[in-house]
């Protein structure tokens, strides 16, 4: 089982939608501070402080690329991608005895995707440009420019399908103005445009769904109550667009 990798060769949007930049040879970033880094931001967290903006900071000021877009690939491979991307393809694997492995990772084309022009990781507004090009010697143009498939869940069918009763009691009108935490009408327009298929909105709806439950969770715990875990200010979130 093999995964991960395209960060090296421009594989992600931000890289696409930052345009073409200057053709630069880039020595590859030094990454013997991510120790360092990592201890920081456990001390951090267990002071109560968010350290992910510090991280991405560091990481940005380390980079070695004088281009934006090389720039932005150093934090992908230096962020993203080991406290991420390779973390979820490990958790899943190895909870099947499967042993996984990253091919596109090994340091020598590693080192050798980061001495490549830019131009040839991102060109046309499309990454992984001299990969796709190489393939398409070996296999089908349309196996190459099909869409990404990741490992995004099927929220959108089971909100509709499995989950949909579920759901629907975390949603219910009542419930909501009960609660007081969201606008009814929003949450419950978006709520049946999604189970008709007239939009798209499980990420907005599965937010909400979070929160319900774990206002569950709180009230049947009874060791403290929600009014003393939010904010004051805690005011309808959710709003009508």
């Amino acid at each position: 089982m093999a995964d991960r990798g395209g960060e090296l060769l421009a594989g992600h949007d931000q890289a696409a939608v930052a345009g073409e930049a200057d053709h630069l040879a880039v020595g590859h970033p030094d990454l013997g501070a991510d120790r360092r880094r990592q201890a920081e931001a456990h001390r951090a967290e267990a002071a109560g402080v968010d350290p992910a903006p510090r991280l991405l900071e560091d990481r940005w000021d380390d980079g070695t690329a004088d281009d934006l877009i090389n720039r932005m690939l150093e934090v992908d491979v230096g962020t993203y991608l080991p406290d991420d991307l390779l973390v979820k393809v490990d958790i899943a694997s190895m909870a099947y005895s499967l042993e996984a492995r990253s091919p596109l990772l090994d340091h020598r084309l590693l080192e050798f995707a980061w001495r490549l022009p830019l131009g040839m990781k991102l060109r046309g507004g499309k990454g992984k440009w001299i990969l796709k090009n190489l393939l398409s010697r070996y296999i089908p143009q349309s196996l190459i420019e099909r869409p990404k498939m990741g490992f995004g869940l099927p929220i959108d069918h089971w909100l509709r399908g499995p989950l949909r009763d579920w759901a629907e009691s975390l949603l219910g009108e009542r419930r909501l103005r009960d609660d007081g935490f969201f606008r009814v009408d929003a949450v419950r327009t978006r709520w049946k445009e999604h189970l008709s298929g007239r939009g798209e909105w499980q990420q907005y709806v599965w937010t909400v769904l979070m929160f319900q439950a774990w206002l569950d969770a709180r009230r049947r715990d009874g060791t403290q109550s929600v009014s003393e875990t939010l904010p004051d200010a805690a005011a309808p979130v959710v709003s009508a667009r």
